[in-house]
């Protein structure tokens, strides 16, 4: 898949997570969120314990970069938990007048486990009931 296409299926993707993020009261038909966790989802994987997820959140061009906090991980027998929550640095105060030019920005973070992919199934476990992310 060239980079064009890539760029194009994640902006996508970012969009749809967004929007079922901000429908509703907070929650959808599959669970509701939990605390300050954020949704995310596999972004690419790094054999044979690694993956990259991400998430799209609101930004203001300008201010810091929000990020991914440090993961939570559990284990339970063959699956993985993973709840992530986005940590954003303080903005700089407003101008008068100022109007943020809100983008969406794609939140990407690298996150090796201690057993292998091919042996376990992921979870977000920032919602209730956990979603399977991996295999998908």
């Amino acid at each position: 898949m060239n980079v064009s296409a890539r760029l194009l299926f994640a902006s996508l993707v970012v969009v749809l997570i967004t929007a079922l993020n901000g429908c509703g009261s907070g929650g959808d038909e599959t669970g509701v969120r939990i605390g300050d966790s954020s949704a995310w989802f596999v972004w690419s994987v790094h054999a044979p314990r690694t993956l990259t997820v991400g998430t799209g959140v609101d930004y203001c061009v300008g201010d810091p970069k929000p990020r991914f906090g440090h993961p939570e991980i559990k284990y339970r027998g063959n699956d993985v938990f993973i709840t992530l929550t986005i940590e954003r640095p303080p903005a700089p105060p407003a101008k008068p007048n100022e109007i943020c030019g809100g983008v969406e920005l794609l939140v990407k973070r690298r996150i090796t486990l201690k057993r292998d992919l091919d042996d376990v199934e992921v979870f977000d476990g920032g919602v209730d009931p956990p979603q399977q992310q991996w295999p998908d």
